[in-house]
């Protein structure tokens, strides 16, 4: 016996491996929904960026008012919509953006301030 592992020992090193490899393959599908979960968010973001820029340069003139609302949508399902408060010193602007992912609809919103040049 003082040549090798014993049978035991072995059974309990492979049983162990066994938990830390399962435990390992567990955490594929969390973080394949974690990235998709990010990578929407990140889209959502992008679009907001690009609307916001163009509200900016549209309306950011005293001649030119911004309407109190607008609304489009995206390929790939997205949505958004921007409501516009104030007057002619200060637009606070509120852009949603919505998706919806396996079934469920999700939306994020940004919030802005702007004053016409």
């Amino acid at each position: 016996m003082d040549q090798g592992f014993s049978l035991l020992v072995v059974v309990i090193a492979l049983g162990m491996f066994a938990v830390g490899l399962l435990a390992v393959v567990s955490l594929v599908p969390a973080s394949r929904e974690s990235v998709r979960r990010t990578v929407s968010a990140a889209r959502a973001a992008a679009i907001a960026e690009r609307e916001l820029a163009r509200i900016r340069t549209f309306y950011g003139c005293p001649e030119s008012p911004p309407p109190k609302f607008l609304e489009g949508s995206e390929p790939g399902g997205y949505r958004w919509d921007v409501r516009i408060e104030g007057d002619e010193d200060i637009y606070t602007v509120t852009l949603t953006v919505y998706w919806r992912d396996e079934g469920r609809e999700n939306s994020e919103v940004f919030v802005t301030r702007f004053v016409p040049r």
